[in-house]
């Protein structure tokens, strides 16, 4: 056997023993990431609803004054609705202005398996299922269940929170995101939910990836056959 081929020979039984199925994994298997907006103000919010609703109210007012038959030589009324709606979108672009100023953009990636099953475990041991309690207690009792479990979730998920000004904030402490589910809209926290879910269970990517007539336009359903943290 030449030189050339024993040293080819001991190459690859070198590769072989040096072969690492923990480093395959570790380079390979990888989480989405995206960004979801958040809102904290919902004074303001609240307030841009308002307005949009009264501009269109008085919009349409004035064009249902306009096609009266009886209107043809112009509409004083609507002359005055079509001014009040136009002061009115001004101050529509300053809420919406400070609203916006109250925005975080929170970039968020998939918590791995071996996270989420921990957390799935703990939530059980933490909040375990009593036969004897009433079905409103255990309904109580699954609530809290989930609350806790979509916290350490989302915890666990969030990679970094930017404000408005793109300052990044990053301390964000298990004590922050708990705060952050204590205090923002219900809308904004199941943003946060809903995302984490996606990018931690986004199953159905994996089917697309498998064939290759596969339709990416097509919608798909990620957070099928997922654990019960919605609520």
């Amino acid at each position: 056997m030449s030189d050339t081929i024993e040293a080819a020979e001991a190459h690859v039984e070198s590769m072989k023993k040096n072969f690492s199925l923990a480093d395959v994994l570790a380079n390979k298997v990888t989480y989405p990431t995206d960004t979801v907006d958040i809102f904290l103000d919902g004074a303001s919010a609240y307030e841009v609803v308002r307005l949009v609703d009264t501009i269109a109210d008085k919009r349409v007012e004035a064009q249902n004054l306009r096609a009266d038959e009886d209107s043809i030589a112009g509409s004083p009324e609507a002359d005055a609705l079509d001014a009040e709606s136009d002061a009115l979108e001004k101050d529509l672009e300053a809420v919406l202005d400070k609203a916006a100023k109250s925005q975080l953009t929170v970039t968020m990636k998939g918590v791995p398996s071996k996270v989420w099953r921990t957390v799935d475990s703990l939530a059980r041991r933490k909040f375990p299922i009593d036969k004897n309690k009433s079905h409103e207690e255990s309904m109580e009792e699954n609530i809290k269940r989930n609350e806790w479990q979509n916290i350490e979730l989302v915890f666990n998920s969030i990679v970094s929170i930017t404000d408005a000004d793109g300052n990044d904030i990053s301390d964000i402490t298990h004590d922050a995101v708990n705060g952050l589910y204590n205090n923002l809209y219900e809308s904004e926290w199941r943003k946060m939910v809903e995302l984490q879910n996606q990018l931690t269970f986004a199953n159905s990517m994996f089917d697309g990836l498998a064939e290759n007539d596969a339709d990416f336009t097509l919608l798909s359903s990620p957070d099928e056959a997922t654990p019960d943290t919605q609520n």
